[in-house]
């Protein structure tokens, strides 16, 4: 489980690995839905106007002498053949 700097769960509702897969959040799909997808058929595509700034005044990072890192672009996914790539599974129980 990932802790964040405060050593709490950074994803307290919800578990980041599960049988050796990456949990990800779709907010479309209700309580009991899931995704399973095969990273060879998926694409993360970053714009070009991708940007990280550091920033010293954010002060979490302050108070721990860190620098935070604002992240700002456009990022979506491709997937040419999701018939292939992504199934949604019903799980129940």
């Amino acid at each position: 489980m990932r802790l964040d700097g405060q050593d709490r769960p950074l994803y307290p509702d919800g578990l980041t690995r599960f049988a050796g897969l990456d949990v990800v959040t779709v907010p479309a799909l209700t309580t009991g839905e899931t995704l399973v997808y095969d990273r060879a058929g998926c694409f993360l595509v970053v714009g070009d106007d991708f940007r990280i700034t550091p920033s010293p005044e954010y002060a979490p990072a302050y108070q721990r002498n860190a620098v935070a890192l604002r992240t700002v672009g456009e990022f979506t996914v491709a997937v040419p053949l999701p018939a292939r790539s992504v199934r949604k599974l019903t799980i129940t129980g």
